[in-house]
């Protein structure tokens, strides 16, 4: 390597709605499908990082009628939360909220205990389709990072900042979708 070369690939591409879509519309109609669909457009909507829906709880997330509310820990402490409102997406592809409720009422379809308000928003679910525990942040950007990678492969650079960081940064053309 040269000196002057950094050993960093730099700062990621911003996000692309047309990229958004295509990731929405490859997700498979399995629950492993609806989790990483609601946690891509979710996460996308509010901007996140991947410590953050990895972190959220069931409580956490409100449905209201015009979308959602989502309050984030945003500091190091649990005083420190920002409470975010996601709005529904006039496309229904890539609607967070309709992702949200998919995901949910898949997930409480494979067992009630997970309509218990203060379990996981996110749950981790092994290649087999068994719902684990919580997701580490490393999963959450694993799940991104291999939202079908046939799909990936045909975006290019458009899908790149859904991997760099969750979707951070995301939030200039969140509403727009």
């Amino acid at each position: 390597m040269r000196a002057h070369q950094s050993p960093w690939p730099g700062q990621a591409p911003a996000a692309n709605l047309d990229g958004l879509r295509a990731i929405a519309r490859s997700c498979p109609p399995t629950l492993t499908g609806a989790r990483d669909k609601a946690l891509v457009l979710t996460s996308f909507a509010y901007a996140s990082r991947a410590s953050e829906p990895a972190g959220l709880l069931l409580a956490d997330v409100q449905v209201r009628p015009r979308g959602l509310v989502v309050d984030i820990v945003a500091g190091k402490t649990k005083h420190s939360v920002r409470s975010v409102k996601v709005p529904r997406s006039l496309d229904p592809e890539c609607c967070p909220v309709t992702a949200w409720l998919s995901w949910r009422e898949q997930l409480v379809a494979v067992d009630a205990r997970f309509a218990n308000p203060s379990g996981l928003a996110f749950h981790s679910i092994d290649r087999w389709g068994n719902v684990g525990g919580p997701m580490s942040p490393d999963a959450v950007t694993q799940a991104v990072a291999l939202t079908p990678t046939a799909t990936r492969s045909r975006l290019g650079d458009a899908a790149g900042p859904l991997h760099h960081q969750g979707v951070s940064g995301a939030h200039v053309r969140g509403r727009r979708c």
